[in-house]
Order: structure tokens, then sequence, then C-alpha cells
């Protein structure tokens, strides 16, 4: 398991592997040549992560880490039911517009 997969699966952080270089490059040779070709990725990449964040306000907080983001109050229930009811050790909180609208506990499910 890469750097990337581990980041997804242990930290429930998203991330992204640019493959930049082929078979056989050069290090010395090629590097700014690749290097020039993508720098720009990572800056539209944040931008992009930016642009769609304003879509979604309604957060959801697993054991006070952010876990998932979504549309609407309705969707975060689905995504707790299906993926967290029965595996969170402390607390999951929900907020809505910055608001808190939902707290969960192991011992009142």
């Amino acid at each position: 398991m890469g750097y990337a997969d581990w980041t997804a699966y242990k930290l429930k952080n998203p991330s992204i592997t640019l493959e930049l270089a082929w078979n056989g490059y050069d290090e010395k040779r090629d590097f700014k040549k690749i290097y020039l070709s993508v720098k720009k990725v990572p800056l539209y990449l944040l931008k992009k992560t930016i642009d769609y964040s304003k879509f979604y306000n309604v957060e959801v907080y697993k054991e006070d880490k952010l876990v998932q983001l979504f549309r609407d109050l309705n969707d975060a229930k689905i995504y707790i039911e299906k993926f967290i009811k029965d595996k969170f050790d402390r607390e999951v909180k929900v907020f809505e517009n910055g608001t808190l609208v939902l707290t969960l506990n192991e011992k009142k499910l």
C-alpha cells in the first residue's frame, strides 16, 4: 500500500498520487522538463477543491475529526447509518451551516 492509499484508509483524508515520470527517465536530465509540465497541478486542484466546498454545508465529525461533507442533512444521516453507526468509539457530531444539529455517542444508540 502506498502513501496515498495509507492516507485515505488510515487517516480518512483525501489524497492524490501524481504519476509524473516514465520508465527509464533520468532524474538529472528530465526533472526540469517534468516539473515544468506539472507545477501548476497542485494549485489547480486546490482551487477546484475550494470552489466545490461552497456547495457542501453539512459536516460530519467523528471523534472531533472531519470525515465527510454533504449537501444536506438527510445524506449525512444515511452516511452515518451505513458507515459509522456501528463503528464509532466516542462521538459523532453533525454541523449544518456551522451549527451543531446532531450528536451521537455510543451510549445513546
